[in-house]
């Protein structure tokens, strides 16, 4: 073994031991991209996409999600990407934000918050130009939980709104199809939540497969108007 390999994998194991930073991870993506020998579809978001297995095996995947992410961050990464000039190394994205920018400490001023939410949106379809994008509506909140008061019900359905309205992306109705889901899986939406707002297990065995068909789609590569 190389000393580069066991440096690597110090680096790995103190990572599970003190846990990482967003600079650490966002280094990490930046990274797979280096060593990439093709362009690699970004998976980007907060910590619902963060906690999802899926794409883990998938070579043409890059995973860039982090908790805690709004869209501007998402609109962070890749302008870091491109500030590495990385991006000829990435062919597309999945997006999955909005649940933090839908926070109650927002405030209550709709009006506002959907003129920024939509310039953000609109900033995020510019940047991928040329690119496929695929944006995933917001999954509803539980009813009940210590994380559900935290969020605001009206700020969530607005931004699923102009997340809709999206014509410069390929809008994948995550929102819609999960809750479809656990209905037929004869289950109650709540216990798809561990605490009103982050999947449970449960929750994640009707989230994973529609993640897995938004890459898919994404990888079917429509693009983006340049």
């Amino acid at each position: 073994m190389t000393l580069e390999h066991v440096v690597s994998r110090s680096r790995v194991i103190l990572r599970k031991i003190v846990g990482t930073s967003r600079a650490d991870r966002e280094a990490d993506l930046l990274d797979v991209l280096t060593r990439a020998s093709s362009p690699k579809l970004l998976l980007l978001g907060d910590s619902l996409m963060e906690g999802s297995s899926a794409g883990i095996s998938n070579p043409r995947v890059a995973r860039g999600s982090y908790s805690g992410s709004r869209i501007a961050d998402v609109l962070a990464v890749v302008s870091r990407v491109k500030g590495a000039h990385l991006w000829g190394k990435v062919a597309g994205a999945v997006v999955a934000i909005g649940i933090n920018d839908a926070q109650t400490s927002e405030g209550d001023d709709l009006e506002f918050r959907r003129l920024y939410f939509r310039s953000a949106l609109d900033a995020l379809s510019r940047s991928l130009a040329g690119k496929p994008l695929v944006l995933l509506t917001i999954t509803d909140i539980g009813s009940e939980g210590e994380w559900v008061s935290r969020y605001n019900r009206a700020l969530i359905q607005m931004e699923n709104e102009e997340i809709a309205a999206m014509t410069a992306a390929n809008v994948f109705d995550a929102a819609t199809l999960f809750r479809l889901s656990i209905e037929r899986g004869g289950l109650a939406y709540d216990s798809a939540f561990r605490d009103g707002v982050h999947f449970s297990l449960e929750g994640y065995q009707h989230w994973n497969p529609l993640l897995e068909k938004a890459i898919d789609l994404a990888s079917a590569g429509k693009l983006q108007p340049a």
